[in-house]
């Protein structure tokens, strides 16, 4: 069998995440998804959000040996949305094709992502203005 396309490879993981109950909403992100960032040694990026009540990490590494069968490929990563950080998803939801939909919940993380994001940027610039302050101290003073 000849290597896959992308596409392809898009087009499976799209059927798998279908084909998986658990998974109510499934992203493709990253470099795949933007202009130009691609390139023969990029992987593929895909964020999941799962229903309540599963073990994450079991689950996880169960849909991670399903998922590098189907699409014959072990180039990729899998993010479950549920406890991923706050950062992390709003870059997520910046740039991404939907490869399984629950529109309702979707739109409803999303805003929430979103809603806290823009809530706590002056909290994270605080944080970060600290951050390189003592980050600084320590360059100069040892």
């Amino acid at each position: 069998m000849g290597k896959k396309t992308d596409q392809q490879i898009i087009i499976n993981a799209a059927n798998f995440f279908e084909s998986e109950d658990v998974v109510q909403f499934a992203y493709l992100f990253g470099s795949k998804v933007e202009e130009g960032r691609s390139g023969p040694l990029s992987d593929f990026d895909f964020a999941v959000y799962l229903k309540d009540h599963v073990d994450f990490l079991n689950t996880r590494l169960r849909l991670m040996g399903a998922l590098a069968q189907k699409i014959q490929t072990e180039r990729f990563d899998l993010i479950i949305l549920n406890e991923a950080p706050l950062v992390f998803c709003y870059q997520v939801i910046q740039n991404f094709v939907i490869l399984k939909e629950d529109k309702q919940l979707r739109i409803i993380f999303e805003e929430r992502v979103l809603r806290s994001y823009l809530d706590t940027i002056p909290l994270r610039a605080t944080h970060y203005k600290y951050l390189k302050e003592s980050l600084l101290e320590k360059v100069v003073h040892g």
